[in-house]
């Protein structure tokens, strides 16, 4: 009987000895998991840090938003396939633009992407920029005057003979053509402008006459190309296309339009491709439009700025044209089924 008892003590001994041994295992597991997520997470941390491979800005400079977020849109997605850190700057005033490129040279970034603005103050923090040996691309408007290592963009006195060749196949009645520019400046003081307007009447020769068009600045703002087109056609100039060379002013100008019944009697032409432009134009109210590639011209500007001086310095984006016949070929572009 007693060696019964003794014989059930040491089972339950043995069995107490092999859960306690169970349970100090599988704590020591867990332990090493945890520490084991612990450490590769640092690492994965510092990965990430010295993953960057240089620090760059980019100055955007204008009001047009939809436009601008699709050049940063390409941009950051090539930074991030470069592995390269990249701040953006968006203002509206070109002194607010001297001051923040004044600022990215005192700060000795690896590089800048901005536009080609001719205002003297301006170009002198451009000149800045190369003079500290700072890579310097210009995007979507260049200048000639401008000291910069690169300019991706578009050929403005190119674009403004396509939207020519789009007006034209539009067929407009006979009547005043009012092309409008969106400009802190006269059109005259702003070279892009001035070259726009340039193939744009180059594009008209034999088809219609220049003294027809009416050339007209707006404000960056939605309402400014409203107020103008409003007041135009309360003047009763007999207006028969109006031209707009942006996102902001085609979207005002199309409403003022269609407030004032005048679709299917003026007809719009457009410059960039969005969500409501594409609306406008399913409807007829829109005739047609350019798409600049602001994608692809954000992805070229950052592979040309870290590439540098082992690339092509100078590239022109293609022009398209987006109308209702061909529309469903780039409905992708806004998030719809081609």
């Amino acid at each position: 009987m007693e060696s019964q008892k003794r014989q059930a003590l040491k089972l339950k001994l043995i069995h107490g000895t092999i859960l306690l041994t169970s349970i100090i295992l599988a704590v020591t597991f867990i332990m090493s998991i945890y520490f084991s997520a612990q450490i590769g997470a640092t690492n994965g941390s510092n990965n990430q840090l010295k993953a960057f491979k240089g620090h760059y800005s980019a100055l955007l400079i204008g009001n047009e938003t939809k436009f601008n977020a699709a050049l940063k849109e390409g941009m950051l997605q090539e930074a991030v396939k470069k592995e390269i850190a990249l701040e953006f700057h968006v203002v509206n005033d070109v002194d607010q633009a001297t001051e923040i490129i004044d600022m990215l040279v005192r700060a000795g970034v690896d590089g800048i992407i901005t536009q080609g603005i001719n205002n003297p103050s301006f170009l002198t923090a451009l000149k800045s920029v190369t003079q500290d040996k700072i890579p310097l691309v210009l995007l979507y408007t260049d200048l000639s005057t401008a000291e910069r290592d690169a300019f991706v963009g578009v050929n403005p006195f190119e674009m403004g003979n396509t939207v020519a060749n789009l007006l034209i196949s539009a067929k407009p009645v006979e009547g005043n053509i009012v092309f409008i520019s969106q400009s802190t400046s006269a059109v005259s003081e702003n070279p892009a402008s001035k070259m726009h307007v340039l193939g744009f009447l180059d594009g008209l020769e034999g088809y219609i006459n220049p003294e027809k068009v009416l050339l007209k600045t707006s404000q960056p703002t939605l309402l400014s190309a409203e107020g103008l087109v409003s007041e135009l056609f309360t003047e009763e100039q007999g207006i028969s296309a109006i031209v707009c060379t942006n996102e902001t002013d085609t979207i005002g100008v199309a409403q003022v339009v269609v407030d004032l019944n005048r679709v299917g009697k003026t007809v719009i032409i457009g410059t960039g491709f969005t969500k409501e432009i594409a609306e406008y134009i399913d409807k007829g109210i829109v005739y047609g439009t350019v798409h600049r590639n602001p994608i692809g011209m954000g992805t070229n500007a950052i592979s040309t700025l870290i590439n540098l001086p082992n690339v092509e310095t100078h590239i022109e984006m293609p022009i398209e044209v987006i109308t209702k016949e061909n529309i469903d070929l780039y409905r992708y572009l806004i998030g719809g089924k081609p």
